[in-house]
Formats: C-alpha cells, structure tokens, sequence
C-alpha cells in the first residue's frame, strides 16, 4: 500500500536574530506533498588540513520567516516549485527556530528527479549581476548562470549569503527526501602578527600584503565544477601604524571575503604566491612570490567556499621573520599550516 509521505525542507541553521515565528501547520502526511531537508553544521570536505565548516546562520525576513530562497528544477530544466520567504498555497513555512526551519511544498505531484537549488540570507545583503533576481531564474540554465555584482562582504557578526544545490528523487507515492549543507558562497581570508618577543613591543608601518589571483571578481551563487567566475584578481591588504605587544597577536581588522578560486600554473607549479612587505622599527621587510604550502610542504591549489585562509608572520626579538598558512573551517581551530 502506497502512503504519501510529505518531503521537509530542514534547514538546521544557526539563525542570526531571534527565532523565526512561522505559522504552525501540521506537518504530519498529507496528499500532494513532497518533503526535502537542508542542514548546515556537519563537516563535508578535507580543505589542506582543515575542513569545511559549517554554513553560519540564516537571518528571518520582514514577515518573521527564514530568509530562505528554494527552487525545484524537472529533469527537462524547468522550475516548478519555489518557496520565497512567505508561505503561499503551494509552499509554507511550518518550523524555525534558532537551529531549523522547514518549509513544505503542497500540491506536488509530479514524480523523478529534482534538482535542488537552495540559498539563504537574500535580502538587502548582496546583490546579482546584470540585475538579475532569485525569482526571475526559470530554468536551470539561469540559476546556474547567476552571479555576484561585487564580494559579499559584511561584518563578522552579520549573516552571509548561503548556498546548497543537489538532486531530489520523488517516487509515485510523491515520497523523497534529500540532505544538503548550505555554506557561505565566500571564503574568508585573515591576516595577523605574533610577536615572539618577550620583552619588547614593535611598531610596523607600511604593510601590504598582496595574495595573487586569490580573489576572483566575480563569483557564483550557486557551486560549480570549477567553482570561480571571471578572471581572477589579487587581494591586497593595507595597515600602517600598528603596534605588536610583546608575546601576543595582533591582526588585520575587517573581515576580507574572496570567492572560490583556482590557483594559477605558475613556473615553479600550480599554486598562488604572495608578496609581504612592512616596516619595523627602521627596518623594511619585504618578501615576494612567496608560495602557499599546507603543513607537508604541498602547494594549496584552491581556496573554496566556505573555508578559513589566515597567514601569520611571526616576529622574534632579533627581527627574523617566518611565516605560517592556516586553511581551516570558518572559525579558525588551533592547527596550523606552515607558509614557508
């Protein structure tokens, strides 16, 4: 005997406000219904040494509900369902807390596969090339096809544009189910000093840090294979007049966000390279085309979503100077990666 099973969209998300207040529709089984689950927090791929984490948090929209943007594509490339932010006859909000959120889809009944396009947090956050919307994407084509107009970039503490794409199979009894992670659709790149020095603070001036090819211009909503749009562009960071206490950290303020990235063949390999120049004291400090090894001394080729990229150049009392490369989870872990 066939049962209709509705499919959930579970989003267990880290919301970045209060908890969502949606309206509270049994979810239990009904007709026509199909079901689908989305969560962030679970660790997906190696990145180096580090692993991908989880996608952040998902802020509410205006009407108190997920800020949430869900498409279903059939197999001829046409979207069929959307949820929206605000419940309607065909999807609605029926969970969402600090952790999850679920939306359901009613009055589905085709059947096969589905491909899954899901993004959150799409409100006055970023904008879409060319002027395109979340909305006006019809087909497959032109979801795949949206891209960034300029980085995402907001504070720490804000809400990130997230992203999650895969393929949903729904059987004749209208039942299916799918797990997706949404992760940030940037990277995260950071920059600080340690002073090694136990008994005496430095003062720099003039630094540059300048990491080739490692920002793209552009950047796609959802993933690719590979995973960057448009020519990619150096990061250059800028700070002077910074003190370095003695035996402690001191880092780049702001939060830099990249796109996903492919490392350029360069002569020595395929790899990025990074020039570093400051001044301590009366001393300058310059160092070029230095390459991004992980721990084993192998070359990081990509800087993906999600990820946490930190170089630290470290200090001691004679002013030698050595460097570490960290590619980690977003919040950066202890274990480090040497630049060398």
């Amino acid at each position: 005997m066939k049962r209709n099973v509705p499919i959930l969209i579970l989003c267990a998300l880290a919301l970045l406000g209060a908890a969502c207040s949606c309206q509270e529709i049994d979810p239990g089984k009904s007709a026509g219904s199909v079901t689908i689950t989305l969560s962030t927090g679970a660790p997906e791929s190696k990145a180096g040494d580090g692993v991908i984490a989880d996608g952040g948090g998902i802020k509410s929209n205006g009407t108190r509900q997920p800020d949430l943007f869900i498409a279903l594509v059939n197999y001829s490339g046409a979207v069929v369902a959307t949820y929206q932010g605000e419940d309607t006859t065909d999807s609605k909000c029926i969970e969402s807390t600090e952790t999850q959120a679920s939306i359901r889809f009613d009055n589905f009944n085709a059947t096969g596969e589905f491909k899954v396009y899901a993004v959150a947090n799409t409100s006055g956050l970023w904008a879409l090339d060319n002027g395109a919307t979340l909305a006006g994407a019809s087909t497959e084509a032109a979801l795949n096809s949206l891209i960034f107009a300029g980085n995402p970039t907001v504070s720490e503490g804000g809400a990130m544009p997230l992203s999650a794409t895969g393929t949903l199979f729904v059987n004749e009894g209208h039942n299916g189910e799918i797990s997706l992670n949404l992760l940030r659709c940037v990277a995260k790149v950071g920059f600080r000093f340690k002073n090694e020095s136990e008994s005496r603070d430095f003062t720099l001036t003039a630094c540059t840090v300048r990491l080739k090819a490692m920002n793209p211009t552009q950047g796609y909503v959802f993933p690719h294979t590979p995973d960057a749009a448009g020519t990619a562009g150096d990061l250059t960071l800028n700070m002077s007049g910074i003190t370095l206490n003695r035996n402690s950290y001191t880092d780049f303020y702001g939060l830099n966000t990249v796109f996903p990235s492919e490392a350029p063949t360069q002569a020595t390999g395929t790899r990025y390279l990074c020039d570093i120049s400051f001044t301590v004291g009366d001393a300058k400090k310059s160092f070029s085309n230095l390459p991004v090894h992980d721990s084993r001394s192998r070359d990081i080729t990509s800087l993906k979503r999600n990820q946490y990229l930190q170089i630290t150049t470290r200090i001691n009392e004679g002013l030698d100077i050595s460097f570490d490369f960290e590619v980690a989870e977003w919040n950066p872990r202890t274990e480090e990666i040497l630049f060398h």
